[in-house]
């Protein structure tokens, strides 16, 4: 009679446990959909529709997560890296939950007519067309901010190779 019991307490062991995997299974999945959502409540506030997606990556007792953004190379994309402070502050407010770090993804999609350059008529920013225009010009050399130091050296006669003193 006792193996019957040890055995019922077993397989209610394991039930118990069973059931408390799918809810850390179902917790988890709730807080990336909420992530994914918060994500695009914050770009729909500047009109840019974009595509975002987490993972998770930290513990279910302190659970962070990776996004992923996609969206169309828009000009005011440039410097993500401070758009993604901001993403990142806005969803530890709005959620309470951590996001580590946004991973973007900027696609150009193939064009009509198999020319996968050509800029897009309906891109509200020109960011890519400007880019993509530059590259046919086919110029030589690039401007570029420098240092004093730079500057002061290629104005030196032979200021072309820099001291290694």
């Amino acid at each position: 009679m006792s193996t019957i019991y040890l055995v019922a307490v077993a397989l209610l062991g394991l039930a118990a446990w069973a059931g408390y995997v799918n809810y850390r299974s179902r917790r988890m999945r709730k807080a990336m959909e909420t992530v994914t959502a918060a994500i695009v409540d914050y770009f729909a506030r500047s009109r840019v529709a974009v595509s975002a997606g987490c993972i998770a990556a930290g513990t279910p007792r302190t659970p962070s997560f990776i996004a992923f953004v996609e969206s169309e190379p828009l000009k005011r994309f440039r410097y993500s890296h401070i758009v993604e402070a901001s993403l990142i502050d806005h969803i530890q407010r709005k959620t309470g939950l951590q996001v580590e770090k946004v991973y973007w993804r900027f696609p150009l999609s193939a064009r009509p007519g198999g020319d996968a350059t050509a800029p897009a008529a309906s891109t509200p920013d020109d960011y890519v067309a400007e880019g993509l225009s530059r590259l046919k010009t086919g110029h030589d050399y690039e401007v570029e901010e420098g240092s004093w130091g730079d500057f002061e050296q290629a104005l030196k006669p032979g200021g072309t190779e820099r001291d290694t003193d």
